[in-house]
C-alpha cells in the first residue's frame, strides 16, 4: 500500500521534531525564543489542554477507533476534491503523530509554547497544528463544493 504523500510528510516532521525535544530537552525544559513564544518540553498523558491527565491508555484507543473510522469513511465524510483529500491526509497524519506517542512513549510528546502577558496557550506540537489545519481544509473544501453546488443549480 502506498502511503499518500502528505501523511508521509506530516507524520515524519512531527515524529522527528518529537524526537529532537526529547533528546535535546528535559521534561519542564524551556528554551525561549520570542518574547511570546517558546519550545518547552511537555509530556500530555490526557487529552487537549492537559484535560482527563493519566488516561493515556484509553485515548490511545479510543485515538485508533477514531482514525480507523476516517481511513474507512473517508469518501463518505470529506468532499471529493483536491481539497478535501489533502484535508483528510493532514488530519489522519496528526492523529497517527499523536498515536504513535501514546503508544511508544505513554504519552504526548508536547513543545509548542505561546503566551502574552499574563495569557499562556497549553503547550502542543506539529500533529496537533496538522489536525487544526486539516480541519480547516475540510470545512474550506466542503464549503465550496456547497456553493458550486448552489451556483450550478441556479442556472
Amino acid at each position: 500500500m502506498k502511503i499518500p504523500p502528505a501523511i508521509a510528510i506530516i507524520l515524519l516532521g512531527d515524529q522527528l521534531t518529537k524526537f529532537l525535544v526529547r533528546y535535546y530537552l528535559y521534561p519542564g525544559q524551556e528554551i525561549k525564543i520570542f518574547s511570546f513564544f517558546s519550545l518547552t518540553y511537555v509530556r500530555n498523558s490526557g487529552l487537549l489542554f492537559g484535560l482527563f491527565p493519566g488516561s493515556n491508555s484509553w485515548l490511545a484507543v479510543l485515538s485508533f477507533f477514531i482514525l480507523l473510522g476516517l481511513w474507512w469513511q473517508r469518501k463518505v465524510i470529506f468532499p471529493s476534491d483536491r481539497l478535501g483529500n489533502l484535508a483528510w491526509q493532514i488530519i489522519l497524519a496528526g492523529g497517527l503523530g499523536n498515536l504513535l506517542d501514546r503508544i511508544i512513549q505513554g504519552e504526548v510528546i508536547d513543545f509548542l509554547d505561546f503566551y502574552w502577558q499574563n495569557w499562556h496557550w497549553p503547550a502542543f506540537n506539529l500533529a496537533d497544528v496538522s489536525v487544526n489545519v486539516g480541519i480547516f481544509f475540510w470545512a474550506l473544501s466542503a464549503i465550496t463544493k456547497e456553493m458550486k453546488k448552489n451556483v450550478s443549480s441556479s442556472i
